[in-house]
């Protein structure tokens, strides 16, 4: 009588343990990375948020608001009005409003949305050199360009934005 070549049904059926242990372990991994990717958010907010309250304590001012940015850093553009399309590829930059909101045209010649991170930067509070001015072809939207004018977020393919706005008693408004 001739043998028959083959698995037994409990060699397969530990084949198959091994290859779900290995499925689980991958997907358990792929999970414990995403979760530290958003546990990052919160400490990057943080960091924003203690940059920002730590460079108003000092200046007395709003990043990107200030209204003697150029006495610390120097003036990009002697031109007020043309001074917030001119980027900087230093520390020079350009006066904000000093109204206590970051928007995006309160001072002629400011551009307090992008000089907000260009503030952060030149005084020490924050890693990167930002131009402090929108630009025109934008990929991400309103003239940001990620690791250009505004910072490179640790979660994959975004971005940091200054979205709310404060005023002098430190409300925020969305």
């Amino acid at each position: 009588m001739a043998m028959r070549q083959g698995f037994s049904l409990v060699e397969l059926s530990i084949v198959l343990v091994i290859l779900g242990l290995l499925t689980g372990g991958i997907l358990g991994g792929q999970a414990l990375i995403r979760a530290a990717e958003l546990r990052s958010v919160t400490s990057e907010y943080t960091r924003w948020v203690t940059a920002t309250q730590t460079f108003r304590d000092k200046y007395f001012a709003l990043p990107g608001d200030m209204t003697n940015a150029t006495a610390f850093w120097g003036t990009q553009d002697p031109t007020p009005a043309t001074c917030a399309t001119t980027p900087s590829s230093s520390a020079l930059t350009c006066n904000g409003s000093g109204d206590g909101l970051i928007s995006p045209s309160s001072a002629p010649g400011s551009n307090e949305l992008f000089r907000f991170w260009q503030h952060l930067a030149n005084a020490g509070l924050i890693e990167g050199s930002y131009t402090g001015t929108s630009v025109p072809a934008s990929p991400v939207g309103w003239g940001a360009v990620r690791g250009t004018n505004i910072p490179i977020s640790k979660v994959t393919n975004n971005a940091l934005w200054t979205f709310s706005t404060y005023n002098t008693g430190g409300q925020m408004y969305p």
